[in-house]
Parts: C-alpha cells; sequence; structure tokens
C-alpha cells in the first residue's frame, strides 16, 4: 500500500475496450493499493502520477503489525474499499457495494491477516 507523502496521482479504469477513463484524482494523505495489501486479490485500477510525488510504502508485515495494534485500521480501510469499488463499478456499471460490503471486507481482511 502506497500513502501519497507529497503530489498527486489520478485513478484510471480500463474500459474493457483498451481506454481508461480518469475515475479519481488523488494527493497528499491518500492512498492506494490497499486492496491487493488487505485482501490479497488483484488490483481493480491503475494508478499514474500527475505531478511529482513521494509516497510512504506499508507491507503485508508492516501492516499486520499495524492492525494487531489498532484493528479498527482494518474496518476503516474496509469501508474505503467498499466507496472505492462502488466509485469504479459506477464506471463499468449499476449497483456497487454498501455498508454490508464494508462489512464484508472487514471480515476478509481480518482472515487475511489471521485477526479475530
Amino acid at each position: 500500500m502506497y500513502i501519497i507523502h507529497a503530489g498527486a496521482c489520478e485513478i484510471l479504469k480500463d474500459n474493457g475496450q483498451g481506454a481508461s477513463s480518469r475515475v479519481a484524482v488523488i494527493q497528499k494523505g491518500d492512498f492506494f493499493g490497499e486492496m491487493s495489501l488487505l485482501t490479497g486479490e488483484k488490483r481493480t485500477a491503475t494508478v499514474r502520477t500527475i505531478e511529482d510525488s513521494r509516497f510512504i510504502f506499508i507491507d503485508k508485515p508492516l501492516f499486520a503489525e499495524m492492525i494487531s495494534t489498532k484493528p479498527e485500521i482494518a474496518s476503516f480501510l474496509a469501508e474505503v474499499l467498499a466507496k472505492r469499488q462502488q466509485q469504479l463499478q459506477a464506471h463499468v456499471g449499476p449497483s456497487g457495494p454498501n455498508l454490508s460490503a464494508a462489512t464484508s471486507l472487514t471480515a476478509r481482511i481480518k482472515t487475511f491477516f489471521n485477526i479475530r
């Protein structure tokens, strides 16, 4: 997972026909790459810098240590993931995840990291 320390990036979603469209712009304090880190699933979008940027990298062992001391981080990130999946889904078709999707993601994160 990457946290933007400085700069800005765009989130791009493939439209299935070889082109991409911008879904969002993220900047200092925002993060990306959390889906793969948290659940082990493949990425669902592409991130590209749009200005000079610096990042903080969080790998699985560091993140496991973080959520073992503060499990509420998993719930917070699950809510963010659910919202982002909903934004991505809006570019592909109707009906994205809701609050129950965040609850489901929280359970998947805890299972992936063996947290109760």
